[in-house]
């Protein structure tokens, strides 16, 4: 007689996969979220060089309470610790590998938000979105996004978030020890930022290049990165101390050029709108930000 199968009972079939989770994030760990302090401070936002285009004016003074940034845009080996938790979305690699120090991309507006609850709650922090899936939110007007959940920020809550588009800009500049670089690093772009004439086509290791005067890396080039702030034609002159931007919009806010972009797109004050519900972007991450 044939000899008899033995099958591996569910629980330890559960156990493995339990132990193989858990060793992957164990090893995804070494990978922490390194955040700068930025000053709290006022500065010219908008295009005062007068080199642009109409939506960097009209140029203001914005005045910004303090806050902490990530040092590097969140890397593959950063979110993926949050797919491991929460298996809510797996972004693609399009071949590159999922390098560990690569930044993620192909990441929407709402994963980012997601990600950044998920990872408040991780370490302690008081999440900062309040995220309602089943109510539409009627200030959201991007025709391509069919889902328009409604997410709300608790300003005051000590969690992460993503960066307002003021506070980008102010620590793309340097914030209280700001450079008139035309890069968030330095003026020759070459040494700063990834972009379409050095990238070779690619995303590339953050953290490579060089920092700005507070320590922060790509902020200019490599992937861009999205904010809080819905995208208007120009600036609202009357929003000058913690500016969140508008009410509602068809896009949400993406800064800092990319590698696909070329060297006019690696102003600092360069901006762009895209629907938070787009995920497959090669050019588009993040990196978070928590207050003071």
């Amino acid at each position: 007689m044939p000899k008899a199968i033995n099958f591996v009972p569910m629980k330890y079939m559960r156990w493995c996969l339990f132990c193989l989770l858990t060793f992957a994030g164990m090893a995804r760990a070494q990978f922490p979220v390194r955040m700068v302090s930025v000053q709290a401070g006022e500065f010219m936002m908008g295009d005062v060089q007068g080199t642009g285009e109409r939506e960097e004016n009209p140029v203001r003074r914005v005045k910004l309470d303090g806050f902490y940034m990530q040092t590097t845009e969140v890397t593959f080996a950063q979110f993926d610790r949050f797919y491991d938790e929460t298996w809510y979305h797996r972004p693609e690699d399009y071949n590159w590998g999922r390098g560990d120090t690569l930044p993620v991309m192909g990441v929407s507006w709402y994963d980012a938000v997601l990600y950044c609850n998920w990872l408040s709650e991780k370490e302690g922090f008081q999440p900062c979105y309040v995220i309602d899936k089943l109510r539409s939110d009627s200030r959201n007007l991007a025709l391509m996004d069919i889902d328009k959940w409604t997410v709300t920020c608790n300003w005051q809550a000590n969690g992460y978030r993503l960066p307002t588009e003021a506070e980008w800009e102010y620590a793309a500049r340097g914030g209280h020890l700001g450079r008139p670089y035309p890069g968030a690093g330095g003026t020759h772009i070459d040494s700063i930022a990834w972009y379409a004439r050095n990238a070779e086509y690619r995303i590339r290791n953050v953290a490579v290049k060089q920092p700005n005067s507070l320590g922060i890396y790509d902020l200019t080039g490599n992937v861009a990165e999205w904010c809080w702030d819905w995208h208007a034609p120009t600036y609202d002159p009357s929003q000058t101390h913690n500016p969140t931007g508008p009410d509602g919009g068809r896009a949400r806010v993406v800064r800092g050029g990319s590698w696909m972009d070329e060297p006019q797109h690696m102003r600092i004050t360069y901006r762009s709108g895209r629907s938070p519900v787009e995920r497959h972007m090669r050019h588009v991450g993040f990196r978070v930000v928590r207050r003071m």
